[in-house]
C-alpha cells in the first residue's frame, strides 16, 4: 500500500499531459523540455505501479487506470491551488526570493523593477546578490555559469538576452582622445576580464581593425570593478550593450557603433515543485521586460558568434 505521496512535479506533468494529450504541449505549458516531461511521467507511473497512459498508438491516450486517477486528482488539485494561492499572495507570505548576479540587478533588473511592484504592490521581494548558493532562492537570473548557477539552470531556463559587446567610458576620455574610429584607442588604457582575454582582439576584428599595436591593459576578474574603473575614468571596458541605457544615464558614453557576441548569455529558471503565482508572474515579467530591452538598444551593430568560455559576471 502506497504510504507517501508521489511525486507532486509527476502529479503536475501527468495532470497537464492528460488535459492536452500531448507531452509537447504539456512542455510548452511547463517551460520544461519534452525529455522532462517523460521522465516525470515515467518516474510517477513506477511510484504508482500503474500505466497511466497508452503509448502504443500514433496519438497519447489515457489507461483506464489513467483516467481513473485523472479524475480523483482534479478536485484535489484544485483546492490545492485555491489553498496554496490564498497563502502566497498575502502579504504574510514569505518573500519572493531573487538571486541575481550583481551587475545584472544593479544595471538592469532595478531600474525595471519598481514596474513590478505596481502591478503586485503587496509582493516582498528578497534579493541574493552572493549567486545561487545564497538561501534557496525561488528564481535565478544570470549567467548559465558558476557552480551555484548549473545546478539550479538544468531544465526548462529561458535565454532572456545573449552577451553583445561594446565599449564604454567616461566623456572625459572621448574628449581627450578624440575616439571617433577603433584606432584612436591606440593610446587608451583597456579594461580587460580575465575570463574574456580575447574580447578586446576579437571586437577589434569586428570593427575592422585587425592592425596590431601595443595594449595598455588594466585586468579585471569580473565586470562589477571593469565598470568602477570606467567611471573613475582609468580606461574603456566592454559591457554588455543591455546595460548601455543604464550606464549611459548614470553619465558614461559608448563611442562605437560596433558590437560583438560572446557565448552565454543572461537566463531565468523555473521554480522547483509547485510554482507560486507570484513566482510565475516575475518570470513572465522578466522576460517580457528582456524582449523589450533587447527590441528597444539603440547599440547596433554586427554580431557574430565568438568561441570562448562564458562570462561569469
Amino acid at each position: 500500500m502506497q504510504t507517501r505521496l508521489p511525486s507532486l512535479r509527476g502529479i503536475e506533468a501527468f495532470i497537464t499531459a492528460a488535459d492536452t494529450l500531448s507531452f509537447r504541449v504539456t512542455a510548452e505549458r511547463l517551460n520544461i523540455s519534452v525529455s522532462a516531461v517523460s521522465h516525470r511521467i515515467h518516474v510517477l507511473e513506477e511510484e504508482l505501479g500503474l500505466q497511466l497512459f497508452d503509448r502504443s498508438g500514433r496519438s497519447l491516450t489515457l489507461t483506464p487506470a489513467g483516467e481513473r486517477y485523472r479524475d480523483h486528482l482534479v478536485p484535489g488539485l484544485k483546492a490545492l491551488q485555491q489553498a496554496t494561492d490564498l497563502v502566497w499572495t498575502s502579504a504574510e507570505g514569505p518573500a519572493l526570493k531573487i538571486a541575481i548576479f550583481p551587475l545584472l540587478y544593479s544595471n538592469w533588473l532595478v531600474p525595471r523593477l519598481g514596474r513590478f511592484l505596481a502591478l503586485r504592490p503587496n509582493t516582498m521581494i528578497e534579493v541574493l546578490t552572493l549567486g545561487a548558493s545564497s538561501g534557496r532562492p525561488d528564481i535565478v537570473l544570470g549567467p548559465a555559469s558558476g557552480a551555484g548557477m548549473k545546478q539550479r539552470l538544468q531544465e526548462g531556463c529561458h535565454k532572456l538576452f545573449d552577451w553583445d559587446l561594446t565599449p564604454v567610458c567616461h566623456p572625459d576620455l572621448v574628449r581627450k582622445h578624440g575616439l571617433k574610429k577603433p584606432g584612436d584607442l591606440a593610446g587608451v588604457l583597456l579594461i580587460e576580464m580575465s575570463a574574456a582575454l580575447d574580447a578586446w582582439p576579437r571586437w577589434f576584428e569586428r570593427a575592422g581593425h585587425s592592425r596590431q599595436f601595443p595594449r595598455k591593459s588594466f585586468l579585471m576578474d569580473s565586470l562589477v570593478p571593469a565598470h568602477d574603473a570606467v567611471f573613475a575614468g582609468l580606461g574603456v571596458a566592454l559591457t554588455a550593450t543591455v546595460f548601455v541605457p543604464h550606464l549611459i544615464k548614470q553619465g558614461l558614453v559608448a563611442p562605437f557603433d560596433t558590437t560583438c557576441r560572446y557565448s552565454g548569455g543572461a537566463y531565468v529558471s523555473p521554480a522547483e515543485g509547485l510554482e507560486r503565482p507570484v513566482v510565475q508572474a516575475f518570470r513572465d515579467w522578466v522576460r517580457e521586460e528582456a524582449r523589450a530591452t533587447v527590441e528597444g538598444l539603440s547599440v547596433r551593430g554586427a554580431n557574430a558568434p565568438l568561441e570562448a568560455v562564458p562570462l561569469d559576471f
